[in-house]
């Protein structure tokens, strides 16, 4: 009884190790293509969380400050030491907060001195000192690659003159019409109410409706000018 053993070709095999060895790479690098995507796509994600946050924080400083634009700069900056994009803080420059006018209807940002919206700019770059490379750099050397994200956020003022009368008792703030208070010392016999008219309230502090001021909860409040005199 006979075998036969069928021998490879020698030349086949080292045919197959050709396309392996030129192969390889282009698998390589389509793998690291796929990696630096995602990281790329993650970081303009949270570029962009960074610079709404910014851009919210910004505004409300330009809102409530006699200074605007140093309020503005300086809660940018805060937001920006707080927050991470890629591993790192990311850089906001004093350029990159600016005031202006926003459209709504064109989405368009006109800079301005006297706007009532900003606009704050994040950056960061992947191939920063300290990060991490990207795996392409592998293949095409260390290319910069910079992340930027634009946020645009809008104030919205609501100014009114109140004049509390000088008569009002804090302590009666809140209290149903009528409350009668009487004055902790025992010394003094004051006593605080909650009764009036409403051309004669006596005591009664003044008492504000905020919706009808067109405030919602978690809206700022900012006290300017407050003077008089009371006897």
């Amino acid at each position: 009884m006979t075998s036969k053993v069928k021998m490879l070709n020698p030349r086949r095999a080292g045919v197959s190790q050709i396309y392996v060895i030129v192969a390889l790479p282009l698998l390589l690098s389509v793998c690291a293509l796929g990696v630096d995507v995602g990281r790329v796509y993650l970081a303009k994600a949270e570029a962009q969380s960074v610079a709404d946050a910014a851009a919210r924080y910004a505004a409300r400083g330009m809102q409530s400050s006699s200074t605007p634009m140093t309020t503005a700069r300086a809660n940018a900056a805060a937001v920006a030491a707080e927050s991470v994009v890629d591993g790192g803080a990311p850089a906001i420059a004093s350029a990159d907060v600016v005031r202006g006018t926003y459209n709504a209807q064109t989405r368009a940002f006109i800079p301005d001195s006297t706007g009532d919206a900003i606009s704050v700019t994040v950056r960061q770059s992947l191939n920063r000192s300290g990060a991490v490379p990207l795996l392409m750099s592998i293949f095409v050397g260390n290319q910069q690659t910079k992340i930027v994200a634009t946020a645009v956020a809008r104030t919205a003022t609501n100014s009114t003159e109140i004049q509390p009368p000088a008569s009002g008792n804090l302590w009666l703030s809140g209290m149903p019409d009528n409350t009668v208070h009487k004055n902790f010392r025992t010394s003094n016999s004051t006593v605080w109410d909650n009764s009036g008219t409403s051309g004669t309230k006596k005591q009664r502090p003044l008492e504000l409706n905020l919706s009808a001021l067109g405030l919602n909860p978690g809206d700022p409040i900012c006290l300017e000018g407050i003077s008089g005199t009371a006897s």
